[in-house]
């Protein structure tokens, strides 16, 4: 498994797997999520967003999203992790997500920040794996009615 840096010769690639997550994602009541071509302009603009593609061998298999600081100095967000089904459950998302968290570090970072959703079982089990702790709970926050889940760590 290896990381790469998002640039220009590899947008194509993300903007396909993130259509996928958001196909994937169960969004806020109300929210409008943004377009693979939205997401791809952010990142490009802002020097706090920080993605890497994730490939197994040759095969692009997921992303990683990041944004620092993130609302407050030296909080670093854990924005977006979506790696492809057939490659789940094989520890790369807890990977992706020490790569995530060793940067934020490196960024000068004290603070992680994620957020997920409370069916997102997978994500749930992974964050209080990893030590975060649950802080704030937004009750049926989501179309589907599950709740949002904030979680935080000190680095």
């Amino acid at each position: 498994m290896r990381f790469v840096n998002v640039d220009k010769k590899n947008m194509g690639g993300l903007a396909a797997l993130y259509q996928k997550f958001l196909a994937s994602r169960v969004p806020r009541k109300g929210e409008r999520p943004s377009s693979a071509e939205q997401f791809l302009v952010r990142i490009r603009r802002s020097k706090k967003h920080h993605v890497f593609l994730i490939y197994e061998h040759r095969t692009l298999i997921g992303f990683c999203h990041m944004v620092a600081p993130y609302r407050r100095p030296r909080v670093g967000y854990l924005h977006g992790l979506y790696i492809l089904p057939a490659y789940r459950n094989k520890g790369i998302g807890k990977a992706a997500r020490r790569r995530k968290l060793a940067i934020l570090r490196r960024l000068g970072m004290t603070t992680a920040v994620s957020r997920t959703w409370s069916s997102n079982a997978a994500m749930v089990r992974t964050n209080e794996k990893m030590g975060f702790r649950l802080y704030r709970r937004m009750r049926r926050d989501r179309r589907d009615g599950s709740d949002t889940l904030w979680y935080e760590k000190a680095l």
